[in-house]
């Protein structure tokens, strides 16, 4: 995930405090997980259908990644339509009461976490960028370094 050193294309950043929270509280192993399928997006890597999906009709716009671990499905909602960055909306353990649906109150949140995101990138647009641009420009010198050897 991001650091000020990274290479990886874009951002990612968790839209609020409660999300990070909920994201650093899911178990050591679907945190891996977790960070691999974020490395992935962050990159452009395609993950397969059955570990994400975008939502549709109110969550619109949202990707759900799902884990599996020790007999329960972990999901991680992302806002990826940005070029620069990715947010982290939320994060947990899905217990749903009808086949799958989620719950009113995560959907409330998860829309409310949608639009607190767009706001953040159109006020941080250029800053983003310029960042994204500095990642590019030091993974292009190390692939240019991978091949001098």
């Amino acid at each position: 995930m991001s650091a000020a050193t990274s290479v990886d294309i874009r951002e990612v950043v968790f839209v609020n405090e409660q999300a990070k929270s909920a994201y650093e509280s899911m178990p050591e192993e679907v945190r891996q997980a977790a960070d691999a399928r974020t490395s992935a997006i962050q990159n452009h890597r395609r993950l397969p259908r059955n570990q994400r999906q975008g939502l549709s009709g109110k969550l619109a716009g949202i990707d759900e990644v799902r884990i599996l671990f020790d007999d329960n499905t972990y999901r991680v909602y992302y806002l990826t339509q940005f070029r620069a960055a990715i947010y982290i909306l939320d994060g947990g353990v899905k217990k749903s009461p009808h086949d799958g649906e989620i719950p009113k109150p995560q959907i409330d949140r998860l829309v409310e976490r949608r639009k607190a995101a767009m706001t953040h990138y159109a006020s941080n647009e250029k800053w983003f960028e310029a960042r994204m641009a500095d990642r590019l420009a030091r993974r292009a010198a190390l692939e240019a370094n991978d091949g001098s050897g």
